[in-house]
């Protein structure tokens, strides 16, 4: 495989695993993460690119920046329902109603 059908290859992982980020595949990420490492383990760019090289490049670099801050906003969408779940467990384990209320009146969304 030369290195501008190794760069089409990467970026075509890339979008691949952006989609799987989107859709809450973690797993699938990082297989196709290990994979992307693989076909960059062999890629030798110390040469000049082409037009083409850099433009996918330039994809690439894109797709990365996207999925770090797609990887971000679902850290931070995690940590509120943990602490929603934090916040149940504690409620469920008192055994005083919460502000008034009974146990059975209490309702949340995770």
């Amino acid at each position: 495989m030369n290195r501008a059908q190794r760069l089409q290859e990467i970026l075509k992982t890339a979008a691949r695993q952006r989609e799987l980020l989107r859709s809450g595949d973690l797993t699938g990420v990082e297989r196709l993460q290990r994979e992307r490492q693989e076909l960059l383990g062999g890629l030798q760019i110390s040469d000049g690119l082409s037009e083409d090289e850099k433009s996918t490049v330039a994809q690439l670099l894109a797709l990365d920046r996207e999925m770090r801050w797609l990887l971000g906003s679902r850290q931070t969408e995690i940590q509120e329902k943990l602490q929603k779940i934090q916040t149940l467990r504690k409620l469920l384990r008192s055994n005083q109603p919460s502000r008034g209320r009974s146990r059975e009146g209490l309702s949340f969304r995770v």
